[in-house]
C-alpha cells in the first residue's frame, strides 16, 4: 500500500463469541468488517484464537463498488454447529429480521462460502 492509498474500515454488530466449539472444545471470536483500499472493496470474516488471538483463518469476499454491502450480524446455526451466517445489508437496505439483504453460509472450520443470497 503507498502512502497516497485511501483506506477504510466500517466495524458494525458482526462480532460473535464462541464460548466452546463442538469440534474442539476451545475459544474463539469470529468478526467481520469492510474494507476497502481506493477502489478495491471487500468484506473480511476472521476467526481468531480466543486463547492467544492468533488468527485461525481469513475469507475475503469482493464485493462490487457501486454496492454497499455491509456484514452487520452473524449467528451460529443451531442445526449444524459447523457453520455460520453472516447477515447484512446492500446498497443501504437495513437488514433486520425479517427483512435481509445479504446472506452468507460460511463453514465455520475453513470459512469458505457454502452459500451467497441477495434479495
Amino acid at each position: 500500500m503507498t502512502p497516497q492509498q485511501k483506506t477504510f474500515y466500517k466495524t458494525f454488530q458482526s462480532l460473535y463469541h464462541e464460548e466452546r466449539s463442538a469440534e474442539d472444545g476451545q475459544t474463539y471470536y469470529y468478526v467481520s468488517f469492510m474494507m476497502a483500499i481506493d477502489s478495491a472493496r471487500a468484506i473480511h470474516f476472521l476467526k481468531f484464537s480466543g486463547t492467544d488471538l492468533k488468527i485461525v483463518w481469513h475469507m475475503q469476499k469482493t464485493v462490487d463498488n457501486n454496492v454497499d454491502d455491509i456484514p452487520t450480524m452473524m449467528a451460529m446455526d443451531t442445526n449444524n454447529l459447523r457453520e455460520f451466517y453472516l447477515f447484512g445489508k446492500m446498497k443501504l437496505v437495513a437488514a433486520s429480521s425479517t427483512s435481509v439483504s445479504l446472506g452468507l453460509r460460511v463453514n465455520k472450520l475453513d470459512g469458505k462460502i457454502l452459500h451467497q443470497v441477495h434479495f
